[in-house]
């Protein structure tokens, strides 16, 4: 199966990160699969390792 992304954009919160923070974002990522295309979009959080 072939991909192709077309578009992606990450946005973060824009504080200095440090060690074991949390991160809070927002993703928007467009991908052409085999003729058609998908949107993946949501929030998402994540510790800083």
């Amino acid at each position: 199966m072939k991909t192709k992304p077309v578009h992606q954009k990450l946005i973060l919160n824009t504080y200095s990160f440090q060690e074991n923070d949390t991160i809070y974002g927002f993703i928007n990522y467009n991908t052409k699969v085999e003729g058609f295309t998908k949107d993946f979009r949501g929030y998402f959080k994540a510790i800083v390792k």
